[in-house]
């Protein structure tokens, strides 16, 4: 009777459609001996070495990213194209679309998320920009997850450009970004460890012409020494040092 008083007490702590890990059920008096005794008598289902479900729930890819962020404080979110799509500043969202994953350089993910063929994702490992910084909380499905502010969710596009996304697109992404905040960009930027992706920025940001752009101190971004061939043929940008799509330098450059 105790077990079942005890299964009853951990149900309500326990936000629908998401993952229990082994920490937060010992944390709340569940010993591994308990949680199987659990899954046999039918109250909860295995998802994966370390992981379980109540019976019945339909988890996806945000209820598990909410216990990876809640449980076990992982430093990943929901970022770049991703995160812009919630933000409702992307007209790109596309049927069937991976859910873009950003994961501090070399953090360990379990393998129920990142190996589950349920789940369409993108999982990116890099400390291109500071882990942790400028995230926000946002309300998916009835639960609370962390994504990308649009400051840094455009720079995540910019770091995925050109191999993972269009450059085109991407200038496209900043035309719609009227009210960034200029003081958080200009933070970003600072402490952006991508010569690559700061300059694309820097480029796209000024042609595009927004207001906040006028408020940034490019003095004191590091744009790093000589060139970046971002695309194989293109235009080169001498203010930028980048050689980028002909395109979107409206064939003023000589072609390289």
């Amino acid at each position: 009777m105790q077990n079942e008083t005890k299964i009853n007490i951990l149900l309500q702590k326990w936000p629908r459609n998401t993952v229990a890990v082994y920490s937060w059920l010992k944390d709340n008096g569940v010993s591994k001996s308990l949680a199987e005794y659990y899954k046999e008598s039918g109250w909860i289902d295995s998802f994966g070495v370390g992981a379980f479900i109540r019976r019945g729930d339909e988890v996806n890819e945000f209820g598990a990213l909410f216990t990876l962020q809640n449980n076990l404080k992982l430093p990943l979110h929901v970022g770049g194209l991703s995160a812009l799509n919630l933000l409702g500043y992307s007209h790109y969202l596309k049927a069937n679309q991976p859910l873009q994953i950003f994961n501090k350089y070399r953090s360990p993910i379990p393998s129920w998320f990142k190996d589950n063929n349920n789940f369409k994702l993108q999982i990116f490992n890099t400390d291109f920009l500071p882990a942790r910084k400028y995230l926000m909380s946002h309300d998916i499905q009835s639960h609370q997850v962390l994504i990308s502010s649009p400051e840094r969710a455009i720079l995540e596009v910019f770091y995925l450009c050109p191999n993972e996304f269009d450059l085109n697109e991407a200038f496209h992404l900043v035309e719609n970004l009227v009210s960034l905040r200029p003081k958080v960009m200009q933070d970003l930027l600072e402490n952006c460890n991508s010569i690559k992706v700061k300059r694309l920025a820097c480029f796209m940001f000024e042609k595009v012409g927004h207001e906040w752009f006028k408020l940034l101190d490019l003095s004191k971004i590091d744009l790093g020494k000589g060139n970046r061939k971002i695309v194989k043929h293109g235009a080169y940008d001498s203010k930028y040092k980048i050689i980028i799509p002909k395109n979107l330098k409206d064939g003023t450059s000589p072609t390289v």
